[in-house]
């Protein structure tokens, strides 16, 4: 190595000779900044949920210490919290009881459908829930592969309606803590 200049190496090969200057040491400190900026950005709540991040069901059940096989209902309650996933469109072949009415009304509000005939308990643990924390699709799978869930932020229950749906379902909005980007929400409009 030459006197003031660094060799960058990798498994015995040289890659390039530079000198050190202040501008190479400027150069290295904006690029250290701006990976830690962003690490920080993206990571900051490393126990919660990464907003607009996709999980499978059973890894966001793991992050919240749930067993992950027991994956196949839609709704889990924790500590006064709600964990919904929600699909946008189910399969044509499913039964039209399982349908249900998730969709999103604007930016901040959207409109969730608990399980058909909900048991009275499970009702007043959703009213009494502090806060819910929403994960979306737009439909299961595509292409053969099951398609994991976007976390899509938090929120709170209102406007119950029972009355609405003939399955014995309660409808819900749900009022998020932040909107949604329209760039989110353009991309979970359903058409058929």
């Amino acid at each position: 190595m030459s006197e003031g200049g660094v060799i960058l190496q990798s498994d015995g090969d040289i890659f390039f000779r530079c000198g050190v200057d202040n501008e190479f040491i400027e150069f290295i400190s904006d690029l250290i900044e701006y990976g830690l900026s962003q690490y920080a950005v993206r990571y900051n709540d490393e126990d919660g949920f990464l907003l607009y991040q996709d999980y499978r069901q059973d890894q966001a059940l793991l992050k919240i210490l749930e067993n992950p096989k027991h994956n196949q209902l839609g709704t889990y309650y924790k500590n006064g919290n709600m964990y919904i996933f929600a699909g946008l469109k189910k399969d044509v072949s499913v039964q039209e009881h399982l349908n249900y009415k998730n969709k999103f009304i604007d930016n901040s509000t959207f409109q969730w459908e608990s399980v058909a005939k909900i048991s009275a308990k499970e009702e007043h643990i959703q009213q009494k829930s502090k806060q819910a924390f929403v994960f979306v699709r737009k439909v299961e799978s595509e292409n053969g592969i099951t398609l994991p869930f976007t976390f899509v932020g938090t929120g709170q229950l209102h406007n119950p309606r029972k009355d609405a749906t003939t399955n014995g379902s309660i409808l819900y909005d749900i009022r998020m803590d932040s909107p949604i980007s329209d760039e989110l929400m353009e991309d979970f409009k359903w058409t058929a």
